[in-house]
């Protein structure tokens, strides 16, 4: 688990630390407030719509590296989920010409989708 000390603040989520981080140094982050509301919306949605499945997924991955039994009903809830998720950021990737985070920036949601 990823941890961040700046001064008296520690966190300890990756993804709030990614936007502390954009928000303190003005890096990492779109230029206006519309553009980081909708970069922030697609930061949400990989959190909630398609890490929970992926990491469902990887659980056979992990099975095999740690040479244990993979919880099969898990996985296949996971592989259920994944496609209708995917499919509203690949929709939304041909609309925008393949960028899926509407800002010419590079911004913490594509790293937080890099680095989970």
């Amino acid at each position: 688990m990823p941890v961040f000390v700046d001064g008296d603040l520690t966190l300890w989520e990756s993804r709030a630390i990614l936007a502390y981080v954009g928000e303190t140094t003005g890096r990492l982050r779109p230029a206006t407030a519309a553009e980081r509301a909708e970069a922030l919306k697609w930061l949400l949605f990989l959190s909630q719509h398609i890490m929970p499945s992926a990491g469902a997924v990887a659980l056979r991955i992990r099975a095999r590296v740690r040479g244990i039994p993979a919880d099969e009903a898990v996985i296949a809830r996971g592989e259920k989920a994944l496609p209708d998720p995917i499919r509203v950021v690949e929709d939304h990737s041909r609309k925008t010409g393949g960028c899926w985070v509407p800002s010419s920036a590079w911004w913490i949601a594509p790293i937080a989708r890099s680095s989970t």
